[in-house]
């Protein structure tokens, strides 16, 4: 029976130390997925400013969309940063809409 213990015990324990390096992983899937999901608006938000027809002012506020949403992904180092430069870079995309 004390076998047991200290088997289950160290079968326990060597599972909570794998635990911090799941989480890590977890963590760095789920920033890059929300850094290429604002990346794709912010290149649409490009696309559209430079071939943009739109009337100056709404092509004004989605240039200054664009450059916010490049300057907030430049700095961008959690997914709720990203998430946040990609918000901008669709209400850029809105603006010409």
């Amino acid at each position: 029976m004390i076998v047991l213990g200290w088997v289950l015990g160290g079968l326990l324990l060597a599972g909570a130390a794998l635990l911090p390096g799941r989480l890590a992983a977890s963590r760095r899937r789920t920033l890059a997925a929300a850094r290429a999901s604002a990346e794709a608006a912010y290149q649409r938000l490009g696309f559209a400013v430079e071939t943009a027809t739109a009337g100056s002012g709404a092509l004004a506020r989605a240039r200054e969309r664009w450059h916010t949403a490049g300057a907030l992904l430049a700095d961008a180092s959690s997914a709720e940063q990203c998430a946040v430069a990609e918000r901008c870079a669709r209400e850029g995309l809105a603006a010409l809409s």
